[in-house]
């Protein structure tokens, strides 16, 4: 079946730029409406909530400990591996923490370093503040770019500001989203290289136009810098784009405007492969020529090839079967895991259940033959971590949530712009954004009285 594709030229996209700015009195409304549920959430949880009075969590006392041990040791002198423990003497440390890359840590430390321990803590305080901010825009960004390079002749895509009502609504879902604000307590590498892998993808789609093709280098260089702020990510990583490389090669050649980003080839394949190898390279250094010792998990554990089940994850969790990596599904704060009531859980299970179904249905559509390289890369990544380490994802979903905030975004906010469309088709456009924007309201309330509850604020 022949598609007509939008209009990509320079002439077509100078000609409207002037009607593109103009926002309807509607529009104005419903971003409004947006902004709105961002500002309401920062005022709730740091300022009636005082969020960063209660940040005293386990993992954040092992990031102050970290961050003093280099001060005290030098950060060569530890090869810039993580301490991570929760009681610190002042002594030279027996054993490293092996798992994480540490890079994730250096605000942290040079916080702690020149300020003090006040401004440590105005780190992790403002951590998902930044974080929040940085991925509502760059999701908001990448739905709009997404939904606008749909076939002119979509069914729901062509209805005239489809594209508008997903991306405010993806910015909205985001900056409310819990997996955003958990990081106040517990935060890893995963979510710092995810950051920079959300924002390479955002800007790699954006490189696909002609006139943004010399900024092509770009996303190429954070997507290497994703691998090196997290090994086991760009491990993830390196395999979904050489499956990416493989399996959309034919589309190269009958298409031939599939995967014209650098992020695609092989060099940058090879790169992140590397950076990702790295880390395992500083291990070998530091423990055969400056003999450090090391603990973590076992890889074969965290695999799942293990016969341990008990308690293998936070709190009461067992680790039964390779599914329970999808827990985060049902719930995702490891203060209240077997807890919350529940309907509450329920009701948190069918949403995410929803969004992840809907973006799985955006990847197979047939129409998507322009974007279905870019929505893998949001996809694959995070289902091979979720796999492969299933029995890690298992002991810690509140951590494995953060990956799949992208694809969970994703899926919502397509749903409401493909609602936007059906309603345009059968009432006023403008009261297909007050109702849009009503809705959207409604879903910030849920997700902000989730989050109040699940983490006990």
């Amino acid at each position: 079946m022949q598609f007509k594709p939008r209009p990509h030229t320079a002439d077509a996209q100078n000609g409207h730029v002037k009607r593109k700015l103009q926002l309807s009195p509607e529009q104005w409304i419903f971003v409004a409406s947006g902004a709105l549920t961002a500002l309401t959430t920062v005022y709730m949880f740091i300022y009636k909530n005082d969020l960063f009075e209660k940040l005293g969590s386990n993992h954040n006392k092992r990031l102050l400990n970290s961050a003093q041990a280099w001060i005290d040791h030098g950060y060569w002198k530890l090869s810039g591996f993580l301490y991570f423990n929760e009681d610190y003497s002042g002594a030279f440390p027996e054993t490293l923490y092996r798992s994480h890359s540490p890079f994730y840590v250096l605000p942290h430390y040079f916080a702690l370093r020149d300020g003090g321990e006040w401004s440590f803590w105005l780190i992790v305080g403002l951590i998902p503040v930044i974080t929040a901010f940085v991925l509502s825009v760059s999701l908001a960004g990448l739905t709009w770019v997404l939904v606008r390079s749909l076939p002119a002749n979509h069914r729901w895509a062509d209805v005239r500001g489809t594209a508008f009502v997903s991306a405010v609504s993806a910015f909205s879902i985001t900056f409310t989203s819990e997996p955003i604000w958990s990081l106040s307590w517990n935060t890893f590498d995963g979510s710092a290289a995810l950051l920079v892998f959300v924002i390479s993808i955002t800007i790699a789609l954006a490189c696909s136009s002609a006139r943004f093709r010399q900024f092509d280098w770009l996303p190429s260089l954070l997507l290497i810098l994703s691998a090196l702020l997290c090994s086991r990510f760009g491990l993830a990583l390196t395999v979904a784009i050489l499956f990416i490389r493989l399996t959309e090669d034919t589309h190269i050649k009958k298409h031939g405007q599939i995967l014209k980003s650098s992020i695609f080839s092989w060099p940058v394949i090879g790169l992140v492969l590397l950076a990702s190898l790295s880390h395992f390279l500083r291990l070998s250094i530091a423990s055969s020529w400056q003999g450090l010792r090391f603990r973590g998990g076992d890889l074969f554990g965290r695999m799942g090839l293990t016969a341990w089940w008990e308690h293998a994850g936070q709190g009461p969790l067992d680790y039964k079967t390779p599914l329970d990596a999808f827990t985060f599904i049902w719930n995702q704060s490891e203060v209240v895991i077997n807890k919350l009531p529940l309907w509450l859980s329920f009701h948190h299970a069918i949403v995410w259940s929803v969004a992840l179904i809907s973006t799985a249905c955006l990847v197979g559509e047939k129409k998507y033959f322009y974007t279905r390289p870019y929505l893998l890369m949001l996809l694959l990544p995070i289902l091979i971590w979720t796999v492969f380490l299933n029995q890690s994802a298992t002991e810690h979903p509140d951590l494995i949530s953060i990956l799949w905030l992208p694809t969970y975004v994703l899926g919502a906010a397509t749903l409401f712009g493909r609602l936007f469309a059906f309603l345009c088709v059968r009432i006023r456009r403008n009261q297909a954004y007050l109702y849009i924007a009503l809705l959207l309201w409604l879903f910030f309330l849920w997700q902000f009285q989730y989050f109040m509850r699940a983490y006990r604020l």
